[in-house]
């Protein structure tokens, strides 16, 4: 399997300067997100029903396992909410590609991440997918290595090479799904932040540990034994008495 999740990337790349969301505002002529959206998205967006983030997620079939995630992790309300938000959207078949990495190396799966214990680490995974502060459409993004913050608080790498956008080396597959708190772009795989990572790696690491050996015994020392001979006397003859 092609390990494309961003979590075997480094976030550094040697010279490039962390920018805000703001320059992004120095779009790229209009024309380029015209040129960029897939004619998949186009088709779509006329179909789509005019609601949040939230409601769009809940409306495309392909993104069923996304919306049961950003449920169980309680961020309905957030992500409902104000705004604005570009939110870069794994499908179902990018969270099988995570279910297959998971299994694999750390013995576990997407369900494992659906369990309440665990409500924490899949909010740090959803959250990563999640620019805050603005809603960046494709023609917003400009040639070359931007880094944006997410808001789960590490910061994603957006790189564009003319009509081809990725996001920590992820490619985006369709752009500019509409909502009214922001815009949704598709991702076929799902990122992963360097924190969870690190616990993922932490957790493998313990349970992979061996068990310490149990102390050898040493055996006893053997015990010489010699024989001895044992010189059997006859029963002393009885003492007659005088009579």
């Amino acid at each position: 399997m092609a390990y494309l999740l961003s979590a075997w990337k480094s976030l550094a790349i040697a010279g490039a300067a962390s920018l805000a969301v703001a320059p992004l505002a120095q779009a790229l002529p209009d024309t380029a997100a015209t040129s960029t959206t897939s004619n998949l998205t186009i088709a779509q967006a006329d179909l789509l029903p005019e609601g949040d983030i939230v409601t769009v997620a809940s409306s495309i079939d392909d993104f069923s396992t996304l919306v049961q995630a950003i449920e169980t992790a309680g961020l309905v309300d957030a992500l409902s909410g104000e705004g604005p938000f570009t939110v870069f959207a794994p499908t179902n078949d990018a969270f099988a590609d995570l279910d297959e990495l998971l299994s694999d190396r750390y013995g576990i799966g997407v369900a494992d991440l659906l369990e309440p214990e665990n409500q924490a680490l899949l909010t740090d995974v959803l959250t990563y997918h999640v620019v805050p502060g603005a809603a960046i459409a494709s023609g917003d993004i400009p040639n070359g290595v931007t880094v944006v913050p997410s808001l789960e608080g590490d910061s994603l790498e957006v790189d564009r090479e003319e009509d081809d956008i990725t996001v920590d080396g992820v490619p985006v597959t369709a752009f500019d799904v509409p909502a009214t708190n922001g815009v949704i772009h598709v991702v076929d795989d799902v990122l992963l932040p360097p924190e969870v990572v690190a616990t993922l790696e932490e957790t493998l690491a313990t349970t992979a540990e061996p068990e310490p050996a149990e102390e050898a015994v040493e055996p006893a020392p053997a015990v010489e034994t010699t024989e001895e001979t044992v010189t059997e006397t006859a029963p002393a003859e009885p003492i007659r008495g005088l009579w």
